[in-house]
C-alpha cells in the first residue's frame, strides 16, 4: 500500500486549519445554531477544499550489503562504494540438481532490491521468503523452520509448510540494531536442507548520515581542509563543476536526501535509504576525481 507523505509544514497547516474550521463551526452553533446548520454544506465544502489543496501542494515527493567505504589512504580519498552482495538465486531453472537426499534451500529478501546490500530498518516489517527445491523442482509440502537470531541475543522460531513453487513467506520486525542471523531448515521425509544468511539492521537516519559523512570526507579530500565548513549543497555544487549531467543530478540528490534527514524535514525510511544508495551507485561509476596526495595540490584548486 502506498503511504501518502506530507512535508512537516503541510502537516502543521493541515492540523491548524482543521482546528480552525472546527472552532468556527462550534462558535457558529453557539451563537446561532439555526444559521450554522443552514451553512453546514458550505462548511463541509470549505473543509474538503482546504484539505485537498493542502495535500496537493504539501505532498512530500521525495524518493519513493553493507556499505564498503575505502579508507582514506595516504595517496588520497576515493568516492564511497556500495558493496554489492549477490542474493540467493531465486529461479528454479538456475538451481543445480540437488545431491541425493539433500534439499536446496534459499533465503530470499523481496524487500531488498537485487544488487543492494542486505540492510533493513529497525522495527520495519520485513518479508523473508524461503524457497526449497529438490532435483531442480519445487519441493512443495516440505516442512520449513526459520530461526531468527537477533543482535545481542534472543532467538525466534517460525515454522510452516512450503506451498506452490516451494515457497513459504514469513514477516517479522527486528527489535535491535546489529547483525541479524537467519537460519532456515527444511525437512521432507529423509531429505534435509539448510541455509543461512546475515542481514544488517540499522536506523535509516543514522545510516544516511553516516554515508554522507563518508561522502563529505571524500569531498574535503578533493577541495582541502578549507571546505570542511561547506554545507552539503555547497560541496555538491562544487563537485558538479567536474561531473557529467547524470552525476551532477546524483550529487544534488545526495545532498537533498541528507538535508531532508538532517533538518528533520522527512522521516528516514526504506524508500529514502534505497534512493540514497542508487545515487552512490551512480556516482561510483562516474568519472569523478580522487583526492590528490596529501602533499599535493588538487586539480580543482588550480
Amino acid at each position: 500500500m502506498t503511504r501518502l507523505a506530507l512535508t512537516p509544514f503541510a502537516r502543521s497547516v493541515l492540523i491548524i486549519g482543521a482546528f480552525g474550521l472546527i472552532g468556527l463551526a462550534v462558535g457558529g452553533l453557539v451563537i446561532n445554531a439555526a444559521a450554522a446548520l443552514t451553512l453546514g454544506p458550505l462548511w463541509l465544502g470549505l473543509g474538503l477544499a482546504f484539505t485537498g489543496v493542502t495535500v496537493l501542494l504539501g505532498r512530500d515527493k521525495s524518493g519513493d550489503a553493507h556499505i564498503d567505504l575505502d579508507a582514506t589512504a595516504a595517496s588520497g580519498a576515493t568516492m564511497p562504494r556500495v558493496a554489492r552482495t549477490p542474493k540467493s538465486v531465486p529461479a528454479a531453472e538456475s538451481l543445480a540438481p540437488s545431491a541425493p537426499g539433500v534439499l536446496h534451500v534459499a533465503i530470499l529478501t523481496p524487500d531488498i532490491p537485487e544488487g543492494f546490500p542486505p540492510v533493513i530498518g529497525l522495527g520495519e516489517a520485513t518479508l523473508v521468503r524461503i524457497r526449497v527445491m529438490y532435483d531442480g523442482e519445487p519441493a512443495n509440502g516440505t516442512g520449513l523452520r526459520l530461526r531468527l537470531r537477533e543482535p545481542g541475543g534472543g532467538d525466534e522460531t517460525l515454522e510452516g509448510v512450503a506451498g506452490d513453487g516451494g515457497d513459504l513467506e514469513f514477516e517479522f520486525e527486528p527489535e535491535a540494531t546489529g547483525t541479524l542471523e537467519l537460519m532456515a531448515d527444511a525437512t521432507q521425509g529423509a531429505r534435509k536442507g539448510h541455509a543461512r544468511e546475515s542481514i544488517s539492521v540499522v536506523r535509516y537516519e543514522d545510516e544516511i548520515q553516516r554515508l554522507f559523512a563518508e561522502f563529505r570526507s571524500y569531498a574535503v579530500g578533493i577541495f582541502g581542509p578549507q571546505s570542511e565548513a561547506d554545507t552539503a549543497r555547497e560541496l555538491a555544487d562544487r563537485l558538479r563543476a567536474v561531473a557529467d549531467d547524470e552525476a551532477a543530478r546524483a550529487l544534488l540528490e545526495l545532498a537533498r536526501i541528507y538535508e531532508l534527514v538532517a533538518y528533520g524535514e522527512r522521516e528516514a525510511d526504506r524508500g529514502l535509504y534505497h534512493h540514497l544508495l542508487r545515487q552512490l551507485m551512480l556516482l561510483e561509476q562516474a568519472a569523478l576525481p580522487d583526492a590528490p596526495p596529501r602533499d599535493g595540490v588538487s586539480p580543482l584548486e588550480a
